[in-house]
C-alpha cells in the first residue's frame, strides 16, 4: 500500500516492488510475494482508492528495465496505489522493497504499509490488521520518504513477530 499525505504535490515513481521471505532472500531465491511487483503486466492486481487512477504506467525506463508507475494527481485526493492479497505466513520474516524515484514531493509523504489478511469468524479472507514494526508498537509506517533524489532502492525488514498467527 503506498500512500500519500499531500494530495499528490509532486512525483512519485515506483517499480521493482517485492515483499521476500529473509531466508530465501539470503539464498538469492526470487519468491516474491507480490505478483507483477515490477508493472510488466500492466495494472493486473493493482488498485487505488476513488475513481481516477493516482497516476500512470512510463515505459520509457530502460535504467531499471521494467515499466515504472508514477502517481502525479496533484490535489486530486485519493492517492493510494495498493496490491491486494500479499500471502504472508505467520512465522516468517520478511524484507519488503521497492526501487523509487521523487520529484518535489513533500517531505515524509509517502508511506508504505502492508495490510495483513486472514480468515474472519466465518472463514471469509478479510483485513486483519496493519502489519507493525516493532510488533505492538502502533508503527504502521514501513518505510517514509519524500523529497526528490533519483531511483534508489528501500527496504523494510519485517520480523517473524510482526505477522498475525492467522495470517495466510
Amino acid at each position: 500500500y503506498i500512500k500519500r499525505k499531500n494530495n499528490g504535490k509532486g512525483s512519485i515513481y515506483v517499480s521493482e516492488i517485492s515483499v521476500q521471505p529473509l531466508a530465501q532472500k539470503e539464498e538469492a531465491k526470487s519468491d516474491n510475494a507480490i505478483e507483477n511487483g515490477d508493472f510488466s503486466m500492466g495494472m493486473k492486481e493493482w488498485s487505488y482508492e476513488g475513481k481516477k487512477a493516482p497516476g500512470k504506467l512510463l515505459n520509457d525506463y530502460p535504467d531499471l528495465g521494467k515499466t515504472a508507475y508514477c502517481m502525479h494527481n496533484d490535489g486530486e485526493g485519493f492517492n493510494s496505489l495498493y496490491h491486494m492479497g500479499i500471502p504472508l505466513k505467520s512465522g516468517t520474516s520478511y524484507e519488503l522493497s521497492l526501487s523509487m524515484k521523487c520529484d518535489g514531493v513533500p517531505e515524509d509523504d509517502i508511506s508504505v504499509l502492508l495490510l495483513c489478511f486472514g480468515p474472519d469468524k466465518s472463514g471469509k479472507e478479510s483485513p486483519m490488521a496493519w502489519i507493525q514494526v516493532p510488533a505492538g508498537s502502533g508503527v504502521v509506517n514501513l518505510i517514509a520518504t519524500g523529497g526528490s533524489y533519483g531511483w534508489k532502492k528501500l527496504s523494510a525488514k519485517i520480523p517473524a513477530v510482526s505477522i498475525p498467527s492467522t495470517a495466510k
